[in-house]
């Protein structure tokens, strides 16, 4: 009896001995850091608004965001992004359509851009429409 539990402790001791020399042949290769593509991530392409209301919309960028700044073109009369953290805001004062400089139930195509401050070279543009209702009441 002895000797059957001597026989099945050295057969655990080699068994243990022979799973802890197993190494991993795979070499571990960190994981891979590509430069990725400039990416506006956010923008919704189509905004509607109604006359005296207010947006005020946070755009985000897939990179670091204080290496960027933002700007417009072809923006209407009221329209501002801070160029700084992308926070787009408009008001849609009556005024702006009683004088003229805006147009009710017309689309306004405007640019918004991103670009890096020591890199020309790396700047994103896109366009995203913006439509202005009449308050209708029944």
């Amino acid at each position: 009896m002895i000797k059957y539990w001597l026989n099945c402790l050295s057969i655990i001791l080699i068994s243990k001995q022979t799973v802890s020399q197993i190494t991993d042949t795979i070499p571990v290769v960190p994981p891979f850091s590509a430069d990725t593509v400039l990416r506006i991530t956010n923008l919704n392409p189509f905004f509607t608004l109604q006359v005296d209301s207010i947006l005020s919309y946070k755009l985000a960028i897939n990179k670091d965001e204080s290496k960027y700044y933002w700007f417009l073109r072809n923006s209407p009369v009221g329209l501002r992004i801070n160029k700084d953290n992308g926070l787009l805001s408009f008001k849609a004062n009556k005024s702006y359509f009683l004088s003229g400089k805006l147009k009710y139930d017309q689309e306004y195509s405007v640019k918004v851009g991103v670009e890096k401050k020591t890199r020309r070279s790396q700047r994103k543009q896109i366009s995203f429409a913006m439509n202005y209702d009449r308050c209708r009441y029944n």
